[in-house]
């Protein structure tokens, strides 16, 4: 019998896939990249017993790759009840967490790692910030630090390493005061990020993550804005001012693109059109996997 690694990869991942979205199972895609070493380990397996025995080298592969994924946590099994043999949802628990605003707060850098999940921002706020979560798999801390004129908004989320931890559930909402000018930092695994930017004066965005489906609206708030985007697999949908001089580079394997309004400067650079009649302007650096990339002026 002839195996197909592509095909026998590709089975194992949808029953996997099929299994989780009844609750079953939960993905760690973050620990699950980290084991991109096995890949060498299957070369290895295949070269010791050779090109006629690929199918025994592919069997033996899996398991080791199944084992490997659950001690890393890269799946976790949801709990369930022996008796009945049936399964259940670990509870979610809300927080609401918030710091207040003070008008001599002129500049405020926010730091977000936040693992995987659902991140919002769409509304304004007239605290400094408020956060809403809802996890079952790990609670939020929200610190302020002050440094002479410096004030830096540490958002962190402590994950529950426990093995039997339930389906996944991580939403959070942040509301932001429109009135500083803000850096922004977030670090998050496979996610889906919407953040409406619109409103504040934000002067760097940066982001780093995983799988994402990330869609982004900046503002005009801001004389120059730096965005800095780092994903891996992703659908990237960013939407920029009309009045804001925009250049674009961006680095990635496999990707589509769709910049409306933009011109090829050279292999990674696009500027939009009248880019050096615009005082304020955008400058967005992407570094991605393989993606699909949709930057579209309003």
């Amino acid at each position: 019998m002839r195996f197909s690694l592509a095909g026998f990869v590709l089975i194992i991942l949808g029953i996997l896939l099929f299994l989780s979205n009844f609750g079953l199972f939960t993905f760690n895609w973050d620990a699950i990249l980290r084991l991109w070493p096995l890949l060498l380990i299957f070369f290895g397996i295949k070269i010791l017993i050779g090109h006629q025995s690929s199918g025994v080298a592919i069997i033996a592969f899996s398991l080791i790759v199944i084992a490997a994924i659950i001690l890393s946590g890269g799946i976790t099994v949801s709990n369930s009840s022996l008796q009945t043999g049936q399964w259940s949802m670990s509870t979610a628990s809300k927080q609401d967490l918030s710091e207040d605003y003070e008008s001599s707060l002129d500049q405020v850098s926010l730091n977000m790692d936040g693992g995987a999940g659902s991140f919002v921002i769409n509304n304004t706020s007239e605290k400094l910030i408020e956060v809403n979560t809802e996890s079952n798999s790990g609670h939020y801390s929200l610190k302020r630090r002050d440094h002479n004129d410096d004030t830096t908004i540490d958002l962190k989320f402590d994950q529950d390493r426990s093995f039997l931890s339930g389906g996944h559930k991580n939403n959070v909402t942040i509301a932001l005061n429109s009135n500083p000018l803000w850096t922004m930092d977030f670090n998050v695994g496979a996610s889906s990020v919407d953040f409406d930017l619109s409103p504040y004066a934000v002067e760097k965005l940066s982001l780093d993550s995983g799988a994402t489906s990330l869609k982004i609206k900046l503002g005009e708030k801001a004389d120059t804005s730096e965005v800095d985007l780092n994903v891996g697999a992703s659908s990237v949908n960013l939407l920029v001012p009309k009045d804001v001089g925009c250049e674009i580079k961006a680095t990635t394997a496999l990707s589509s693109k769709d910049f409306k309004g933009f011109n090829k400067i050279d292999d990674k650079t696009y500027r939009s059109d009248g880019y050096d009649s615009f005082n304020k302007k955008i400058s967005i650096d992407i570094d991605a996997g393989v993606s699909s990339l949709d930057v579209t002026r309003y």
